[in-house]
């Protein structure tokens, strides 16, 4: 069994291989067993026996051991820390690049 955290507010990417008799179920059934165990704005990409389900985690952090069904998860993106100071980036300078007119020479007297 894989074992693996999930932080609160971390979005995650599964990759679940079903057995034949699972297989035959469809994407949104696969989706409603992840909210069941509290994962939100899940999608699920595939058919048959591979899936591609994707979703949320905004519960308390937890740690625990994933079911025989799931093969591989990656984190796609987690919460900045709180302890981490985020600096914003700085603002861009509108610079005005003003049209130089020249004027002839023989007009200046």
């Amino acid at each position: 069994m894989i074992r693996f955290a999930l932080v609160k507010g971390g979005v995650y990417r599964a990759r679940v291989v079903l057995g034949w008799a699972e297989s035959f179920v469809g994407n949104e059934m696969v989706a409603a067993r992840f909210r069941v165990v509290g994962f939100s704005d899940i999608t699920v990409r595939g058919s048959g026996s591979q899936r591609i389900i994707q979703g949320s985690w905004w519960h308390d952090d937890v740690e625990g051991n994933m079911p025989p069904q799931i093969d591989e998860v990656i984190e796609v993106s987690r919460p900045p820390e709180k302890d981490k100071v985020v600096i914003p980036p700085l603002p861009r300078k509108k610079i005005e690049i003003k049209k130089w007119v020249w004027y002839d020479p023989r007009t200046w007297f």
